[in-house]
């Protein structure tokens, strides 16, 4: 019911304003029948471009006439105007119907209106330099006045402006149908959107065809929807505007004018629009073989990645970035290729745009670049793939991915590093997993015994903690290497086969311990650190604490009362 009530208030406005405009015209021909002849409205004159600039128009009854450009006599371009308003108005306040007619004389042409001449049109009022002619011009000028006439009688005559006042009235209402459509459907369209974006309910069942999920893109699309609704309403608007100032006699050069333009630009933009089709439907040309050899390439490397496909001048682990650097290839090519044919892109702006976008690319992408041929040169030079346990500086784990920017990395204790690939390039991959496979990763670590110390007895000890380790394989059989005679001790290192490298840690870590059990079992002393003078006895674990208990907690403090 309120809906109602303000659409009739709106239909009311509307009437309101059209009885206006009909009050005023119906008065303007009752009261001042000559009035509108008389009064001619300067902004609505067209005059032929390239006029002089002390060129007068002439213009009857909102209606551009003629353009005067040379003085006649004495009498000045704006003079001449002047005095042919006069002389047209009261013409055709005298008799609107009476002939219009043009006639030569030695100095030009003469028009008249019945037998009164009103204006006359000399060879110096015509623009050569357009084309124009003095006959051509002065039939035009007849023909115009002949309009202006007919316009002026219709608007004295009160049956054609009640008539024009009707034909309003019905296109306001019309109006205001439009207008309760278009609100109508905006609503529906509305309560569609948000029953589409409503998220469902907890432990309800999920609606498959949700168009839009988001809350984000539910208001744009709201957004979208309210701009849709008042570019209609603009547009019915002016076509209203247009329709009404058509009707009435003195109105109708501006309704013109406003339908010509709207027209004018409907047709400009259709006619672009479809000088664009040809450029567009070339682009789509090209995506749709650059997507298409694009899908040949990627199913020929996968198969060369899966092995499915082998290639002497190909390794299996170069197809994917072989893959990368050919698809980037295709698509920058495709890209160069359709640019001609963007719509706009021969104009000053789009040039200037795409001249600063390639300068910020330049300017910003240097770190880029160089990440990007960092990660190529790992790629190529086979240093790592996924899966392979490495060590990168002091980062050591799985490798999960080799990218094209960045590397990532799993620790042991399950930390994601996400290292450059540059910093990669400087620091150097140590690869455990390469030749695991094959021949194992040799594990080794080193201890510092004091020369008091058998060798021999020192190499059996290393060699039985690493046959109680379980993660060292015994065949190829644990040796052990002297590899310096420092000055207070001697540096031995035990190596060991390990076949599951990504347990390197945990393993090295057992085998720590088994040392220290079988030196503490034989009573010697590990020198690795370093003593200023050997003790009166040699520093090693007692039998008796190797399996003391544990810490317990801390005795309770005692009480202030205790």
């Amino acid at each position: 019911m309120v809906r109602q009530v303000k659409g009739l208030a709106t239909a009311v406005r509307y009437a309101a304003l059209l009885a206006l405009l009909v009050w005023s015209s119906v008065a303007a021909r009752v009261l001042c029948p000559g009035m509108a002849a008389a009064a001619p409205w300067q902004e609505s004159a067209t005059p032929a471009a390239g006029a002089a600039p002390d060129s007068a128009p002439l213009a009857v009854f909102n209606r551009w006439i003629f353009t005067f450009r040379a003085p006649l006599g004495a009498a000045a371009p704006a003079e001449r105007a002047a005095a042919a308003q006069r002389r047209v108005a009261a013409a055709l306040q005298a008799d609107a119907t009476a002939e219009v007619r043009m006639r030569h004389t030695p100095e030009g042409a003469l028009i008249s209106i019945g037998d009164r001449t009103v204006f006359a049109i000399t060879p110096g009022d015509i623009d050569s330099l357009l084309g124009e002619s003095l006959d051509g011009a002065a039939n035009q000028s007849v023909q115009r006045l002949r309009d202006a006439a007919v316009a002026t009688g219709e608007q004295q005559n009160l049956r054609h402006t009640l008539r024009a006042g009707l034909q309003g009235l019905g296109a306001c209402l019309a109006l205001w149908l439009l207008l309760w459509l278009t609100f109508w459907i905006r609503r529906r369209a509305r309560g569609w959107l948000q029953a589409r974006t409503k998220p469902p309910a907890a432990g309800g069942p999920r609606v498959a065809w949700h168009v839009v999920t988001s809350g984000r893109a539910g208001t744009l699309a709201s957004r979208l929807l309210d701009l849709v609704t008042w570019a209609a309403v603009l547009l019915f608007c002016y076509l209203l505007l247009t329709f009404v100032l058509t009707r009435f006699p003195y109105t109708e050069p501006w309704g013109r004018r406003l339908g010509q333009w709207l027209w004018g630009t409907v047709r400009g933009l259709g006619a672009r629009a479809m000088g664009t089709l040809p450029g567009l439907a070339t682009i789509a040309l090209l995506l749709f073989l650059t997507r298409a050899v694009a899908n040949v390439l990627n199913t020929f490397f996968s198969a060369v990645e899966s092995g499915r496909i082998v290639l002497h001048w190909l390794h299996q682990d170069l197809a994917a970035p072989t893959r990368r650097l050919a698809t980037a290839g295709l698509w920058a090519f495709a890209i160069v290729a359709a640019y001609p044919y963007v719509p706009g892109s021969d104009t000053g702006v789009f040039k200037g745009v795409s001249v600063l976008l390639g300068l910020m690319v330049t300017l910003g992408s240097s770190g880029v670049i160089g990440q990007a041929m960092s990660g190529f040169v790992l790629m190529y030079s086979r240093a790592f793939r996924r899966g392979d346990y490495v060590r990168i500086g002091t980062v050591e784990g799985t490798v999960l991915d080799l990218g094209v920017l960045s590397t990532k990395i799993q620790t042991v204790k399950q930390e994601m590093m996400n290292l450059p690939n540059s910093v990669v390039v400087g620091a150097g991959a140590l690869n455990f997993s390469r030749l695991a496979a094959e021949t194992g990763v040799v594990l080794h670590t080193a201890v510092t015994i004091g020369y008091d110390a058998p060798w021999r007895l020192v190499h059996e000890m290393l060699l039985e903690a690493a046959r109680r380790t379980s993660g060292l394989a015994q065949d190829p059989a644990p040796f052990v290497l002297q590899r310096s005679l420092s000055d207070f001790y001697v540096d031995y290192e035990i190596n060991a086969t390990l076949p599951a490298p990504e347990r390197r840690i945990p393993v090295l870590a057992e085998l720590h311990a088994h040392i220290q059990d079988c030196f503490n079992e034989n009573g010697v002393q590990i020198m690795s650190p370093h003593f200023m003078m050997q003790p009166d006895q040699p520093v090693t674990v007692p039998h008796a604490m190797w399996r003391r208990p544990r810490a317990g907690p801390p005795p309770a403090e005692p009480t202030m009362g205790a």
